[in-house]
């Protein structure tokens, strides 16, 4: 319901993809892949259908069209270098006038092998991130529309380290280690906004002028024979706004001051979160042919800012925040026939713990999921 009226509203996806790889020697090989998205909202007004006409339509079409080439040097180093070209339409008024956007990424990325087991792998990348559809026409519910929002552009850097190692042959281990660095123009986020009415809190969709990350991320992981293994990853991301001049939307221009958030740490985004896990793969159990794997899961995000770090109290300890979440999940899947039919039981958020997503919003607690998979074709392994 909304003003008086009785309207509903469906939500039309259609998603379409191709990929054709080819090899044309032993160092060389190329590979082609579109994907085509689209989106449609419809809405009937129940109570007054010839309103329908006046509805503004909403409706998107995206397509993304990317290529590569790899040069592999016998194992000693690679080469991959890669374009992405990227088009979206969207109708954005009640005249069916179309907003279209195109952009042209790419980047290349470079691996060198020193041994097998230790490589160094560094990548530049000139992205472009196309806005979704929630984003351009909200979603009904707590994230309103912003149809004038544009396309992010980013500088994306990376420099990655590979080692694994091993004590003896049913003892191993591998350790990952990246370095980010990003720049991006026109970042995308979603910012609170106080409404009035029903609506009285709801999100929306903007965009920031400069948006700078560093960080790194990490990850190690143990197994013992073929049936255990662990591993644990961390990932560290500051945000900061390089915007320096607000945007006055009343004269469609910039605030000659200094904005108070300029090199704030972006709000609503966790900036330290990672996840441990632990799993056994049990062979032939109860039968031949069916084997039996045991999983738990520890999910950490710590504490990050509901809104910007200078607004409000001047004690880090008093402003608000999204509290620190440590959950815990366990999962059993079991296999029969050598993989054609499957069962998985998976608990997650086990201690029923509070959990909230980025502002402030809780989410579902314990939950208790069931799934069944049975593959047609799968040729069975004893």
């Amino acid at each position: 319901t909304e003003n008086g009226q009785h309207i509903k509203y469906k939500n039309n996806n259609g998603l379409a993809t191709a990929m054709v790889s080819y090899r044309i020697s032993d160092n060389h090989s190329v590979a082609v892949n579109n994907v085509f998205s689209t989106f449609d909202r419809k809405s009937d007004n129940v109570l007054f259908p010839d309103r329908n006409a006046l509805n503004v339509p909403k409706k998107m079409d995206k397509n993304v069209l990317g290529f590569g080439y790899s040069y592999d040097m016998n194992n000693k180093w690679s080469l991959n270098i890669f374009g992405k070209y990227i088009l979206l339409k969207s109708v954005v008024n009640s005249f069916s006038q179309k907003n279209t956007d195109h952009k042209m990424g790419y980047g290349t990325a470079l691996t060198y092998f020193f041994n097998p087991d230790l490589q160094l792998r560094g990548s530049y990348e000139l992205t472009n991130r196309m806005p979704e559809a929630n984003e351009i026409f909200g979603n009904l519910e707590n994230e309103a529309a912003n149809p004038l929002l544009r396309p992010e552009k980013s500088d994306n850097f990376n420099l990655g380290v590979i080692y694994g190692f091993k004590i003896n042959e049913i003892n191993r281990f591998s350790v990952t280690a990246n370095a980010i660095y990003r720049y991006s123009t026109d970042f995308i986020y979603s910012r609170l906004v106080g409404g009035t009415g029903a609506l009285r809190d709801y999100t929306t969709s903007d965009n920031r002028d400069g948006v700078r990350t560093t960080g790194f991320d990490g990850e190690i992981r143990y197994s013992y024979k073929t049936w255990l293994s662990v591993g644990a990853t961390i990932t560290y991301q500051m945000l900061r706004n390089m915007q320096k001049h607000d945007f006055n939307p009343s004269t469609r221009d910039y605030y000659p001051e200094e904005s108070l958030v300029y090199l704030d740490q972006m709000p609503n985004i966790p900036y330290l979160f990672g996840n441990a896990d632990v799993s056994g793969s049990f062979r032939n159990v109860f039968a031949k042919g069916n084997n039996l794997t045991v999983g738990y899961n520890l999910l950490y995000v710590n504490r990050f800012w509901l809104d910007w770090p200078s607004f409000g109290n001047p004690s880090e300890t008093d402003k608000n925040a999204i509290p620190l979440q440590l959950t815990h999940d366990v999962n059993f899947v079991y296999s029969m026939k050598g993989g054609r039919y499957n069962v998985s039981l998976e608990a997650r958020n086990l201690a029923d713990k509070p959990v909230f997503d980025n502002f402030a919003l809780q989410k579902p607690g314990r939950g208790f999921y069931l799934n069944f998979r049975y593959f047609i074709n799968k040729p069975q392994q004893n």
